[in-house]
């Protein structure tokens, strides 16, 4: 490792880390504020999350060849400034179609920041000539320090609630445009990924060519099938958590967060270290596996503090999940070019996935019950891990 790829892991991991801080301060409040204050029903505050998925579905692929087009950096730093402005509308709107606004914003920043913030790290490593670390970084560290930071903002969230619900959207927010700040001025656009055409046609171009790229990428196809079946049962539990378990002690909503934060960053940390003679194909297949396991036995479970073991054991493989994933997107793709657009795409279908689990997740809890959304979610998991297994 030489100093220039040193310098680049550096700005790459305390910005995912303060990104992360950021991100955990509505980890514990956000289906709360939803539904107690902003006072819409649990169908209503899937729905608003709804159309947060179906944006991701539309402007994945787009802004992913604006970032492979114009520069990741750009494409981060746009990312942040929009998503602020999402965050914004929440901290001072109390409507349905104010939240769905807001969450289109921050659905559209998000699609600016994935792929091209991981894709400046790898392409800078790759031409600073070294062509190992990134493998680690993708893998387990920056997922590590991302959910170590998230389980501190999820504390901090849920301290500042009690001051004021509003409180932790409004900080998320000036948050984030510092971050915009800081990422501006300190990160480098490297030349492999620095492109500046004349015209929109050049996005088009990168947009058709990492499609097609991205077809004939079998580790892509897999992770579409596997993220699309992770993303339709993943929405309940999150949607849900804060709910079900937020009498189980005083301050729940800061504490439960900020543990099974901690477990996520274990699980991430996990991946290499777990499993080495085990492919990351089988690897997360066995993810897969472990989270429909754990959220069975959570649903199952009538005792809420009993229950609240296997909720939390269940983090455990769902932080494999992530590193696994990109580790294995990034060592498929060999062409630096259209490496945002790829990796874009892998996400494409999980977006729409995610829309169709929010919306099965908040007709089971208006008209079943929460019990029934996760026992549902468990069923897809196992699923879609056995299709996989069958498949591969």
């Amino acid at each position: 490792m030489n100093e220039k790829s040193r310098k680049i892991i550096v700005q790459y991991l305390t910005l995912s880390g303060l990104s992360g801080i950021t991100a955990g301060l509505l980890f514990g409040t956000y289906v709360i504020y939803l539904t107690m204050w902003g006072g819409l029903s649990l169908l209503e505050a899937n729905i608003v999350n709804v159309c947060y998925f179906l944006t991701l579905f539309v402007f994945e692929v787009p802004t992913g060849a604006f970032a492979d087009t114009y520069g990741r950096k750009t494409s981060f730093v746009v990312s942040l400034v929009i998503a602020s402005i999402g965050v914004g509308l929440y901290a001072v709107t109390r409507s349905f179609w104010w939240f769905v606004l807001a969450e289109c914003l921050i659905a559209i920043g998000r699609t600016f920041e994935t792929g091209a913030f991981e894709s400046w790290m790898v392409d800078g490593l790759l031409e600073a000539g070294d062509t190992t670390s990134y493998k680690n970084i993708v893998s387990r560290y920056e997922s590590v320090i991302d959910r170590a930071a998230a389980a501190f903002g999820a504390l901090l969230g849920g301290f500042l609630a009690t001051i004021d619900i509003r409180l932790p959207m409004a900080v998320e927010a000036t948050s984030l445009l510092v971050l915009a700040v800081i990422a501006w001025v300190w990160m480098k656009e490297g030349t492999i990924s620095h492109f500046r055409p004349d015209h929109w046609s050049e996005i088009i171009t990168n947009a058709r060519e990492g499609l097609r790229k991205a077809r004939e990428n079998s580790a892509v196809a897999f992770v579409l099938v596997g993220g699309f079946g992770l993303m339709l049962a993943v929405k309940s539990i999150d949607m849900f958590w804060s709910l079900r378990f937020r009498n189980v002690t005083d301050y729940a909503t800061g504490w439960i967060p900020f543990v099974f934060m901690c477990i996520l960053a274990v699980g991430s940390w996990s991946v290499g270290k777990i499993g080495k003679n085990i492919s990351d194909r089988n690897m997360l297949l066995l993810v897969l596996g472990a989270m429909g396991i754990f959220v069975l036995a959570s649903a199952v479970t009538p005792i809420l503090g009993i229950a609240l073991v296997p909720f939390l054991l269940y983090e455990f493989p769902r932080g494999m999940w992530m590193p696994l994933k990109g580790r294995f997107i990034h060592g498929s793709i060999t062409d630096s070019k259209t490496r945002a657009t790829v990796a874009s795409s892998a996400e494409v279908f999980n977006h729409f996935a995610g829309a169709l689990g929010l919306l099965l997740a908040g007709l089971l809890g208006e008209y079943a019950s929460i019990e029934t959304a996760w026992i549902v979610s468990g069923i897809i998991f196992l699923g879609f891990g056995a299709y996989l297994y069958r498949k591969r």
